[in-house]
This record gives C-alpha cells, sequence and structure tokens, in this order.
C-alpha cells in the first residue's frame, strides 16, 4: 500500500471522525429533545387572582395569587378546570384549549353562589316556596317526609335520579332553572294520610351545581 493511499485513509477517516462528533455532539440531541409550550393558568374572582387547585388533564395542582407556569407539549388539546379547596363555593370553570407552539395564558373565571332568600307559605294542601338570589344556579332539590304524609309532589317539575348524598331522601327534582338576580316559586302538594303530630314533617333540600345546599322543613 502506498503512501498516497494511506494519505487517503487517514484524511477519510479524520473527516468521518469530525462529521461524526458534530452529529452526536449537536444535530442528535435536536432531534430528541423535547419540544414544550409555556402556559400560563390564572384564576379569578371579580378580577382578582385567586388560589385555589385546578385539575389540568387528570392531574390535580394547586395555583397561588398569581400565574402558575406549565410546560406542556405542543399539538394537543388540554382540559382544565378548578377544584374548591376547604370552605371555597366557587362554581366549576372548565375549558378547552388548543396548545401549539406559541406561548398560551388561560384565565380561569370564577363565581360563586350568592344568598339564597326563601319564603314558605301553605295553603289547602299547597307549598309554596318562593326562591330569590342574585346568582344561585342550576337548581335542583330533594324531597322528604313522615308517613303521615302522602301523595307528596313538585308541582311542574321533573323527577330525577336521586345523588349520592340524598339517598335518603325520597323523591329529587330537576329545578331546571338559574337564579340571577331574579326569583322563582316551587309549588309541593300533600295529602294528609292520618292526623299529623309534631314528629311528622315535609323537608326539602335545595342546592346548586356546586352542590351547596339549603335545608328548609317545610312542614
Amino acid at each position: 500500500m502506498n503512501k498516497a493511499v494511506i494519505t487517503l485513509i487517514i484524511i477519510c477517516l479524520v473527516l468521518g471522525g469530525i462529521v461524526g462528533y458534530i452529529y452526536y455532539t449537536y444535530e442528535l440531541p435536536k432531534k430528541y429533545q423535547e419540544v414544550y409550550t409555556n402556559v400560563s393558568i390564572g384564576a379569578f374572582y371579580n378580577n382578582k387572582f385567586v388560589a385555589t387547585s385546578i385539575e389540568l388533564n387528570g392531574e390535580i395542582f394547586n395555583i397561588s395569587n398569581s400565574y402558575e407556569l406549565f410546560r406542556l407539549r405542543p399539538n394537543q388539546t388540554i382540559s382544565i378546570k378548578n377544584i374548591n379547596k376547604i370552605n371555597q363555593t366557587f362554581y366549576e370553570d372548565t375549558k378547552e384549549v388548543l396548545i401549539l407552539s406559541e406561548n398560551k395564558r388561560i384565565d380561569l373565571l370564577l363565581d360563586k353562589p350568592a344568598k339564597l332568600d326563601i319564603f314558605t307559605s301553605e295553603s289547602n294542601k299547597l307549598i309554596n316556596i318562593n326562591l330569590y338570589s342574585e346568582n344561585f344556579k342550576e337548581v335542583e332539590f330533594c324531597l322528604k317526609w313522615s308517613l303521615n304524609y302522602v301523595f307528596i309532589k313538585a308541582i311542574n317539575f321533573s323527577e330525577i335520579k336521586k345523588p349520592q348524598e340524598f339517598r335518603n331522601y325520597d323523591r329529587c327534582y330537576s329545578g331546571n332553572f338559574s337564579l340571577l338576580n331574579g326569583n322563582k316559586t316551587i309549588s309541593i302538594s300533600y295529602q294528609i294520610l292520618d292526623y299529623p303530630t309534631e314528629k311528622d314533617f315535609i323537608n326539602i333540600s335545595i342546592y346548586d351545581k356546586g352542590k351547596n345546599i339549603i335545608n328548609r322543613s317545610l312542614l
């Protein structure tokens, strides 16, 4: 083997080494490098930050009184909603957001129930329950009664399957309404099986979409 061939082989080996070094040092890491999008998430009530919890794609995170930064893979749709901490009564705000390559900011706008005022009156085996609130959303209610009251029925409301927390009640209904600076009347009809005693009762539990519950004795 002459010197020219040996020199050519050496030059090829050196060039191959240089190319290999560049590829494995720079190009290969770029190929397998994870790409993320910065997503800032904050929760607001009355235009102020709220420290609460969120569920992001099935995982629970706590967020403070500021934006929290999440690094997410792009080209996906995320599901996000707020989850109340202890003593918080905010309604759920759920968003489906498409994450692409550009940075994203997501605002959860929280709302919570206002006081529910309840006024009742009874006449001719009919109980009228007058409700008023500035904000009480997606109302439902459940009834429970003693044996001396029979044929209890909410007039013009649809009966629903009893939620687990009201499994000991007799009937539950979908109110199919929300109270936003407004009022609504629920009418309950009943009959008497035997003369009621002080132990007899008709009770109602009224609750909203956040499961904020108000209990009231009607009779």
